[in-house]
């Protein structure tokens, strides 16, 4: 129950927060236009999107036509298709109808027939379109029902022919037929010398295999990624990331994988501050049993290999585990890192470009999770069982208590207090929630309010609250109130600021906590119908706080948070951070009559998690705090 509780917590947190805004990284992608028409294909999704920027940008390029595949369809394209109107495979936009034309969106791995001007100025026979945009892995859509219009993934330098590029497809070229628009004209022309012809990067072409026949094969390799849209999104919490690398072709080959650094972003573009430090998981060994990393990615120059089978042979396929070093990741919480993981292949057939992105992680945000108690410290006279003995082989009263007076009669020195934490039976779960505010702040929380905030202009926005007070009543079916019983409530809402000067997580938290002598609600010695636990006398008068010990005591809390050490394994390294875990730690001292008191230490382990990254605290007035900013 407890995990279907977080679960739904955290379903509902971020359907509350909205989906965060997509971080890119930055790639151009040249393509050289010959006058008339052109295949295109992009391989970026492009930031200069919209039709407009393209009227501006380029005015030489007269329209531009969209080819929508419809893998489903059963029509049979004998020819190339026409960019018609009457075609629903086509969406068109024309710079003579500009806003009236249809297409008004570019998007990445899609082809394109593109018309410049014929003649182009200056009796040019080459016109550049510069496509600055987010990288994208290949995705191809092929319909067995005829032709498909597609660009493949090769290298930008030296691409290999048509002829060499199917060669090593398991089926070869063997009946391929490929058309291309090398000449300008709106009709393709089929391809004879496919030795010759180069599979140029960002040309499209029309293919099809004859007899109806389905084609898998676009280059040597493939790679499964966890999301073809996005790439190897780290954000702030994501650790690692699993990919299946494939050997498709009929010989052996190495891959090799390199990470670039990501163009400079575009005006109003989140800025880059360096590539992200790329780890590679090792074997698994060592003194701590973990796994080790390659760091190669990072070095200046460096790359990784895997060298594969052919084609359904064993030593075919590798798994590559990648994950984000986040102990090398110094800027300030926020900085994103963002580069482009490439690979390519030994036969130089293929290249594929992989964004990589990750986010410096920040604690801002509110934080649940559990201290699991698991031991004590004793606090038992014992007798001491082996004294030492002298010289002459008499028995040597041994004083383990450094408390002990000399004067104290030998026999009793023979006793000691045992002072060592042991473990308990059971571990003793508390709830702990904390918040960090945008400027820093961190406060430990007794209960916390998640929900629809209250707007007087009828707009609704998520917010933590202390109070309920300070939620949508409209709303209150999709809010959640989440506690911590073990510390007091109050009214109204008390929350504890660390103790110490600039504290922080990296430095260790500590809270002191009271429980007031007089607090019904929170002090466990305090019980309302025991004649003796009521703090009232005889008469049935309460007690004033100069007579603390005389049914109940007044309880200090000292708690104090110190998060794990990194350890250089890649499990530790690339922990997100959307958990912290670490040491906890908790004296409690009970103050009696005449501020006589008495302490006892308790040890375990805690977890947080991240439940949402809102930095403001909406609460009333605190006895000991300000209200939050």
């Amino acid at each position: 129950m407890k995990h279907f509780q977080i679960k739904l917590l955290i379903g509902m947190a971020l359907l509350l927060a909205g989906a965060s805004r997509l971080q890119a990284q930055w790639t151009s992608q040249e393509l050289k236009l010959a006058p008339g028409w052109n295949g295109v294909y992009l391989h970026v999704a492009p930031q200069e999107s919209t039709m407009l920027d393209v009227l501006n940008i380029y005015p030489e390029i007269q329209e531009i036509w969209l080819w929508r595949p419809e893998v489903s369809t059963q029509q049979f394209i004998e020819n190339p298709e026409q960019p018609t109107g009457a075609s629903s495979r086509w969406l068109s936009w024309k710079r003579s109808e500009g806003v009236g034309s249809k297409l008004q969106t570019l998007i990445g791995n899609a082809a394109y027939l593109v018309r410049t001007s014929d003649p182009l100025p200056d009796g040019n026979m080459e016109y550049s379109w510069v496509v600055k945009g987010r990288p994208l892995p290949p995705r191809y859509q092929w319909t067995t029902s005829g032709l498909n219009f597609i660009g493949m993934s090769t290298p930008e330098v030296n691409p290999p022919s048509f002829e060499s590029f199917f060669q090593l497809s398991p089926e070869s070229a063997q009946g391929m037929r490929i058309y291309d628009y090398d000449d300008g004209n709106l009709n393709p022309t089929e391809l004879r010398a496919l030795r010759s012809v180069k599979v140029t990067r960002g040309q499209a072409v029309w293919l099809r295999r004859s007899g109806k026949r389905f084609n898998n094969y676009f280059g040597p390799f493939e790679l499964d990624l966890p999301n073809a849209t996005k790439g190897l999104e780290f954000g702030e919490e994501n650790g690692k990331f699993r990919i299946h690398l494939r050997n498709v072709s009929t010989e052996e080959l190495t891959v090799r994988a390199q990470l670039l650094a990501s163009e400079d972003p575009p005006d109003g573009e989140t800025p880059i501050v360096d590539r992200p430090p790329l780890i590679l998981r090792g074997d698994l060994g060592g003194e701590n049993f973990a796994h080790s990393y390659d760091d190669s990615l990072t070095q200046l120059g460096g790359e990784l290999s895997w060298t594969l089978k052919p084609f359904n042979e064993d030593g075919s396929a590798a798994e590559i585990i990648l994950g984000v070093n986040r102990f090398a990741m110094d800027e300030q919480p926020g900085s994103l890192y963002a580069g482009i993981l490439r690979f390519t292949d030994s036969k130089g057939h293929l290249q594929v470009d992989i964004p990589v992105s990750a986010i410096k992680e920040s604690r801002v945000g509110l934080w649940i999770g559990e201290a699991s108690i698991n031991k004590i410290r004793h606090n038992l006279i014992q007798k001491v069982l082996d004294p030492t003995k002298d010289e002459e082989g008499s028995i040597e009263k041994v004083l383990v208590d450094e408390n002990i007076d000399d004067a104290i009669e030998p026999v009793e020195r023979q006793f000691s207090r045992d002072t060592t934490f042991g473990d308990v039976a059971r571990p003793f779960p508390l709830r702990l929630i904390l918040h960090q505010t945008d400027n820093g702040d961190i406060r430990l929380l007794q209960r916390v309010y998640l929900g629809l905030g209250k707007d007087g202009e009828g707009f609704s926005e998520t917010v933590l609250a202390t109070e309920e007070e300070f939620l949508d009543p409209d709303n209150l079916d999709i809010a959640r109130r989440i506690t911590a019983p073990h510390l007091p409530r109050t009214n109204p809402v008390e929350t504890w600021t660390p103790r110490g000067n600039n504290p922080s997580w990296d430095s260790g938290l500590s809270f002191e906590v009271n429980l007031a002598f007089d607090n019904q609600e929170s002090n466990p010695f305090l019980h309302a119908y025991h004649p003796d636990h009521d703090n009232k006398d005889p008469e049935f008068k309460t007690y004033d706080s100069n007579m603390v010990g005389m049914e109940s005591y007044t309880v200090t809390r000292s708690i104090d948070l110190n998060l794990d050490v990194w350890s250089d394994d890649f499990d530790a390294v690339t922990r997100g951070g959307g958990q912290i875990t670490g040491f906890y730690s908790e004296e409690l001292r009970f103050t009696t009559k005449n501020s006589q008191s008495k302490a006892y230490d308790v040890e375990g382990r805690f977890v947080l998690n991240r439940i949402i990254s809102i930095g403001s605290l909406t609460s009333g007035s605190s006895s000991n705090n300000p209200p939050s900013p």
